[in-house]
């Protein structure tokens, strides 16, 4: 069994080796391994519905799949990438082209007209006019 402290349980893996944990709760194991740095992958393989569940609605990673694994990777239709340390942001089709590119959002005034009444502090009656104009 895998100890505490080890490599293999504190760091990503990217090889043919599995660490396999005895549990007696399940709940309780992955709030434990939800403690730990984010996994790029998580793989669950089970039956139970409810261990399904909750790893989809409380474990967090960057993707993953149930009864299979690594084939999250190859659906360019799904974003891959991480969290934390595991990597940021997601990649595949229109995930990678939003995280890579960026929109800028610039608002530009005229430099000639600028109405001072929209600049607080305003009268009631003022401050209803400028909210009609926001909206």
């Amino acid at each position: 069994l895998p100890k505490e402290g080890t490599p293999v349980m504190d760091e990503e893996i990217f090889g043919p080796v599995l660490p396999v944990l005895p549990y007696e709760n399940f709940e309780t194991l992955c709030r434990q391994l939800a403690q730990k740095p984010h996994p790029l992958a998580f793989y669950l393989f089970s039956r139970n519905d409810d261990h399904i569940r909750f790893v989809k609605e409380n474990m967090p990673f960057g993707g993953g799949c149930i009864n299979n694994c690594v084939l999250h990777l190859s659906n360019e239709n799904m974003p891959f990438g991480g969290l934390q340390n595991s990597g940021l942001g997601h990649y595949h089709g229109r995930y990678g082209f939003q995280t890579f590119t960026h929109d800028k959002s610039i608002l530009s005034s005229s430099d000639r007209v600028d109405l001072p009444f929209i600049y607080g502090p305003q009268k009631p009656w003022k401050e209803k006019v400028v909210r009609l104009f926001l909206k």
